[in-house]
């Protein structure tokens, strides 16, 4: 990925409950909604979602190898939007799509989608 246009495309493999609980009890993101699939079900999302910072976290390793583990360590900026949620069992799809190339480096915008198409990150990278 070296001109505006070029693109490419990851998929994020489908995560079960206990890499759900696994990565909460890391993260610190373990809230109920998350972890406890019976409360979960009773709450407003009617079921367990994963936490977006799972999503994300191979959106961040696609974007250290795009860039550089180097480039992306010492300068690398992401901007986020959390848009929907997903599900366990969910598989999500990442799009990458250079925008700018220039003597300061590459920009470059994610968009991640369900197999649905629903959206349920986007945002852009920048190193």
């Amino acid at each position: 990925m070296k001109k505006v246009g070029d693109h490419c495309s990851i998929v994020i493999a489908a995560v079960v409950q206990e890499q759900i609980n696994r990565f909460g009890e890391v993260h610190g993101t373990d809230g109920r909604t998350h972890t406890d699939p019976e409360y979960a079900e009773n709450s407003v999302f009617k079921g367990v979602i994963v936490q977006g910072t799972l999503v994300l976290a191979p959106v961040l390793d696609a974007l250290k190898r795009i860039y550089g583990a180097k480039k992306w360590s010492e300068g690398g900026v992401i901007e986020t939007r959390f848009t929907s949620f997903t599900r366990p069992r969910d598989e999500v799809k990442v799009t990458f799509t250079v925008e700018e190339v220039d003597e300061g480096g590459m920009k470059i915008a994610y968009v991640c989608t369900k197999a649905d198409g629903s959206v349920v990150q986007s945002g852009a990278a920048k190193a």
